[in-house]
C-alpha cells in the first residue's frame, strides 16, 4: 500500500488547478490573503522524525522550509508564519517568511494546543485547544504573552480560519451546527441556512458570507452561505481529475475574495501480487 497526501490548488496568476505538493506528504494549512503564498506542512518520510513547515511563494520556483513543526498561519502581512509542536503541547513557532530569527511562543494554561490563527490587528492568536480535564474550545492570547481567555463552551470545532473581518466573530462548528461566537464573550448567533454537516472555512472578503463545505462526500462542494438571509451560492467542487485511490479531502484554504484557494487529499494505492508456484 502507498498512502500520500497531496495538494491540489490554484495561486494568483495560476492558469488553473494544478499539484502544489512538494515531498510524500503535503497538508495545506494557509493561503495568504492575496494568493501569493502557501503554507503547508511536510509529515512523511521525507520530512524524517518530525513535522516540517514550508512557504510556497508564487515567484519562487521552489518551496521553502521555516522549520519544525505542524504549519498552521500566516501573519495578515505575510511577515510571520506560525506552527504548532508536533506533540500538540503548548509550545508554538513564529517562523519569518523573510530574513529574521524565529521565536517560541510558550501558552501557560493549556496542555493541548490542536489549531492557531491570527487576527487581523496581528497582535492576538486565536487557538483551539484544551486544558487539563477539559474539552476543547476556542480562546484568545496576545503575541506578548499572558494566560490565554476562552470564550466558547467545550466542544467547539474549528480547522481553518473563521475570524470575522472586523476581529469580532468567529465561526465554528458545534453539536452539528454551525454558530457565531463573540470574542468579547456573550451568546453565540446561529447561521441561518447552515445544515448539519456544513463546516465553515472562511469569510468572504465583505463579511456578509462564509464559505462552507457541504458534509464530508466526495467530490466535495463548496458554498457561498449568506449569513443574514441564509441564501447558498454554489461556488466550487473539489476532487482531483484522477481520482483512483482519492479517500477524502481534509484541510481547504480559500482566499477572502475567492480568488486564490488549495486542498489537500488523501490517496491510497496498491499492488496486487500474484505468486505462482507456492509449495
Amino acid at each position: 500500500n502507498s498512502f500520500r497526501d497531496a495538494i491540489l490548488g490554484k495561486l494568483v496568476g495560476d492558469a488553473g488547478e494544478h499539484d502544489l505538493s512538494w515531498l510524500d506528504f503535503s497538508a495545506v494549512a494557509d493561503i495568504s490573503a492575496d494568493g501569493r503564498a502557501l503554507l503547508f506542512s511536510e509529515h512523511g518520510e521525507g520530512a524524517g522524525r518530525t513535522s516540517q513547515t514550508y512557504l510556497r511563494r508564487v515567484e519562487d520556483p521552489q518551496p521553502v522550509r521555516l522549520g519544525e513543526g505542524t504549519a498552521a498561519a500566516l501573519s495578515p502581512d505575510g511577515k510571520w508564519a506560525l506552527a504548532i509542536n508536533d506533540d500538540k503541547t503548548t509550545k508554538l513557532f513564529l517562523y519569518p517568511t523573510g530574513p529574521g530569527e524565529s521565536k517560541t511562543l510558550g501558552v501557560p494554561l493549556l496542555n493541548q494546543v490542536f489549531w492557531a490563527g491570527w487576527f487581523s490587528d496581528g497582535r492576538r492568536l486565536l487557538l483551539l485547544g484544551k486544558e487539563a480535564g477539559r474539552g476543547a474550545r476556542l480562546y484568545t492570547v496576545g503575541l506578548s504573552g499572558g494566560s490565554p481567555r476562552a470564550f466558547t463552551p467545550e466542544g467547539v470545532s474549528i480547522r481553518s480560519n473563521t475570524i470575522s473581518p472586523d476581529g469580532k466573530w468567529v465561526a465554528a462548528s458545534n453539536s452539528g451546527t454551525i454558530l457565531l461566537y463573540p470574542v468579547d464573550g456573550g451568546t453565540p448567533k446561529p447561521v441561518p441556512g447552515a445544515g448539519g454537516e456544513d463546516a465553515p472555512l472562511r469569510w468572504s472578503a465583505g463579511g456578509d458570507s462564509l464559505f462552507v463545505k457541504e458534509g464530508n462526500m466526495l467530490p466535495v462542494r463548496i458554498v457561498l452561505l449568506n449569513l443574514a438571509t441564509g441564501k447558498r451560492v454554489p461556488w466550487r467542487t473539489f476532487m482531483p481529475a484522477d481520482d483512483a485511490g482519492v479517500l477524502g479531502l481534509h484541510r481547504i484554504a480559500i482566499t477572502p475574495d475567492g480568488s486564490a484557494y488549495a486542498y489537500s487529499y488523501y490517496r491510497l494505492l496498491s499492488d496486487l501480487y500474484l505468486i505462482e508456484g507456492v509449495k
